[in-house]
């Protein structure tokens, strides 16, 4: 139940535990990670346009070699979720 940007459950009775009240906080699910690096020297920490220019540069340097690794990242900017990584035709068969 989420009431005034609070998520709670619904409880008929009184709570048994202590209730905590995070208004003003990030909440995130546990065990994601949601920190990213920069690479392939692009920084990748002030939006979606620099992840899109360090994809390209690792396309680019992949070229003719085939897909040695694959490189897959997620931000969480102000525009919500987005993903970036080698296009799936670079690793096919990887």
């Amino acid at each position: 139940m989420v009431e005034d940007g609070v998520f709670g459950a619904w409880q008929a009775d009184e709570p048994s535990c202590e209730i905590r009240d995070y208004t003003g906080s990030w909440i995130a699910p546990g065990m994601v990670d949601t920190h990213i690096h920069g690479f392939y020297n692009h920084s990748t920490t002030d939006g979606v346009e620099q992840i899109k220019d360090a994809c390209a540069a690792i396309a680019q340097a992949d070229e003719g070699r085939g897909a040695r690794r694959r490189v897959d990242t997620v931000f969480l900017g102000a525009k919500g979720l987005s993903t970036s990584f080698i296009p799936q035709r670079r690793v096919n068969g990887f």
